[in-house]
């Protein structure tokens, strides 16, 4: 899925915000000679070509969507270089072309939580989000905060205060310990048969707000869980590898930069800023461990860290992954990426194409440069269970195991999809027996596909399948 070169015209041909306008050798009036002619000339033509290539977006295989998430944006607004803008924009432009259901941003909007002008860049890149119909999430990463975190004051809710969020048809709500405060908020989206929920948690957060996460996912079982926090995964200290490792404290110590527990990097834990505020702070390993008894979370995604041994702008790209294994067996997909090490006008994001099979293809690409990072760390594909009418217990299969499940909660109110509610009514009912009925033997063998249930669960299908016959009539 490539753009085509023509976009690196549109966007990094000095098509930039108007506070650029005179800088970089460009006059803002005053009598044009035969070389600033040949210039203009060759930036028309460049544009003419944009356009047309702009007719042939790019786009994800049929059935596909996309998730994308922006990582830390700090120095897009510091030196207020337009590439957080040419991000957004192009999400909003290609919205329809990706199948875009959804943003994440990681945290660190902007470089200085004191500095106005850059919130007010950070606001008018996400607005571009909001006036192409793409909902999204933010929240606090260290730089959002009072001097790098002293402090949890943050401006974050004043550029993004609830009655902003509130107008995305997404928007769940925030932490109702600070009812009117965006730093910790949850969301809802639904793509297909599968319906999601994003908790979005501030830098290090809090043991109420890791609570309250807990809590949210318990109460909505049936919605699988996007965890994206500033802080959670760190890279490999091999730059070439792609396994990443929690961000915890109790096991690493000070060899983990970044680490909220000590943020201000000299090695003494809990001894300044949030961590020794009311509620403390929490690291990754903390967060995993407090949430990995949840059967519906499938993935987490942090910004924050840097590649280790690498400064600016020679970092090669951060990014990690790993597989973690919950209480239940089911694998969290954890996935790191910040890009803020390379040049400051790197403009990488991350494009996850969630396919029918589902496969889940993770790309890192650049809108502003038109370019893809590629490699383990930037370019992969992880596996996440597909729903399947009637499966219940996620086997890839319809079959006696499934029929069983929808006996044992025949009737059950505040039921989901694990329980046999495959209609999402909440309850299991006459409508679920008949969605198991015609999916009878998907994914099984030959021989277990002319394997009938036993006569018990038969009766309870036909019952079923005749309780709902009757309502269909009387309701006539």
């Amino acid at each position: 899925m490539g753009l085509p070169a023509a976009r690196t015209v549109l966007v990094g041909a000095e098509v930039m915000p108007s506070s650029t306008a005179g800088k970089r050798g460009y006059p803002r009036k005053g009598p044009m000679d035969k070389g600033r002619a040949l210039y203009v000339v060759c930036l028309l033509a460049g544009w003419l070509a944009a356009s047309a290539a702009l007719a042939a977006p790019p786009t994800v295989e049929p059935g596909s969507w996309t998730l994308a998430v922006v990582p830390d944006t700090q120095y897009y607004t510091r030196y207020d270089n337009g590439v957080f803008e040419a991000q957004t924009d192009f999400l909003a432009d290609y919205k329809s072309a990706l199948n875009l259901k959804y943003a994440l941003h990681e945290g660190d909007i902007v470089q200085s939580n004191e500095t106005a002008s850059y919130w007010a860049i950070a606001s008018n890149a996400m607005l571009n989000l909001e006036m192409g119909g793409v909902n999204y999430s933010l929240l606090p990463g260290n730089h959002d905060y009072y001097n790098n975190s002293e402090t949890r004051s943050s401006q974050l809710s004043s550029y993004f205060p609830t009655t902003r969020l509130d107008n995305q048809s997404s928007y769940g709500g925030v932490y109702p310990g600070e009812p009117t405060l965006t730093n910790n908020s949850y969301s809802f989206f639904s793509t297909g048969s599968v319906d999601w929920l994003v908790i979005a948690l501030e830098f290090g957060p809090r043991d109420g707000v890791v609570d309250w996460a807990d809590s949210l996912m318990k109460q909505y079982p049936s919605r699988q869980v996007m965890l994206v926090t500033h802080s959670y995964l760190y890279p490999n200290t091999n730059p070439a590898l792609p396994t990443g490792t929690l961000v915890d404290w109790a096991t690493y110590g000070a060899t983990q930069n970044g680490n909220p527990h000590d943020n201000d990097g000299d090695g003494t834990p809990d001894n300044q800023g949030i961590s020794i505020l009311p509620g403390g702070v929490n690291d990754g390993g903390e967060i995993w461990n407090a949430l990995k008894d949840n059967p519906n979370l499938l993935f987490v995604f942090n910004g924050h860290h840097t590649t280790p041994g690498y400064s600016r702008p020679n970092d090669p790209g951060g990014a990690s992954y790993l597989a973690g294994t919950a209480d239940d067996g089911h694998t969290v997909h954890q996935l790191f990426a910040n890009y803020q090490g390379m040049a400051n006008d790197n403009g990488y994001l991350r494009l996850l194409e969630f396919q029918a099979d589902g496969d889940v293809r993770v790309r890192t690409y650049s809108p502003n440069k038109d370019l893809y990072l590629t490699g383990p760390k930037h370019d992969f594909v992880l596996t996440i269970p597909t729903f399947i009418p009637g499966d219940a217990n996620g086997d890839n299969q319809v079959d006696d195991a499934d029929a069983q499940i929808v006996a044992e909660y025949w009737g059950e109110g505040s039921a989901y999809w694990q329980m046999g509610d495959f209609d999402k009514d909440g309850i299991v009912g006459p409508t679920d027996v008949a969605i198991l009925a015609a999916n009878w033997g998907y994914g099984v063998t030959s021989e277990a596909t002319a394997a009938v249930p036993e006569p018990s669960l038969m009766v309870l299908v036909c019952a079923a399948l005749g309780m709902f016959v009757l309502r269909r009539v009387a309701g006539r």
